[in-house]
């Protein structure tokens, strides 16, 4: 196959435009965060809602990788269990106990999309590790590999950040679930949308 080339002047104007756009509509201003893009209140009284499926920041690192020419070249579906899962978990029980009490930890999931930075010389593949949970929504964090891999796909051409982009954009009006949209339908669902040949180690059901 050729070398992909990466996205000329106006390609690049249009996706920062429409990602500007998005953010406005969206939000209107982002407050600072770490890697889940939400914006913290202090309440006594007021419940936080439930976490949406969307985060500016991830969306921004999308765009700059697709800027930069990287390709997706391989997708893991991994179990979600380490120890900062974990603490999450215990954290969010107490946060947000009906949320989470249906979601066991040995059945949730995170995915992490292994990407080619396409930098001279380099060939080594930087993980992106996309986790969905009840108490912090998006989230996402660069490495993340596990041991814990229950399927990989190899996408039949290499994918580019902003199909990976444009996945997430379907979800993002989208709520945590602990019954009809957790962190294994959300991963589940992202693994299916690759289209590619799929290695498995063990049934998902696992």
């Amino acid at each position: 196959l050729p070398p992909l080339q990466p996205p000329s002047g106006a390609h690049q104007s249009e996706l920062l435009q429409a990602l500007l756009l998005w953010l406005d509509d969206e939000m209107g201003a982002v407050a600072s965060g770490l890697n889940d893009g939400l914006s913290r209140t202090t309440c006594c009284v007021q419940r936080r809602p439930p976490a949406r499926c969307w985060n500016p920041h991830l969306s921004v690192q999308l765009v700059k990788l697709e800027h930069s020419g990287a390709t997706i070249e391989e997708v893991w579906l991994i179990r979600q269990q380490d120890k900062a899962t974990a603490d999450a978990s215990q954290s969010s029980k107490v946060l947000q106990p009906e949320l989470v009490a249906e979601e066991p930890l040995e059945s949730r999931r995170a995915i992490v999309y292994n990407i080619s930075s396409n930098e001279s010389g380099s060939t080594a593949l930087k993980p992106l590790r996309l986790d969905w949970r009840a108490d912090s929504g998006l989230c996402f964090m660069s490495g993340g590999l596990s041991k814990e891999c229950i399927s990989m796909k190899v996408p039949t051409a290499p994918m580019s950040p902003e199909t990976l982009l444009s996945h997430l954009k379907s979800l993002d009006k989208r709520v945590y679930d602990a019954q009809h949209f957790n962190s294994k339908h959300f991963c589940e669902h992202l693994f299916d949308l690759v289209e590619g040949t799929e290695e498995t180690s063990k049934k998902r059901g696992a």
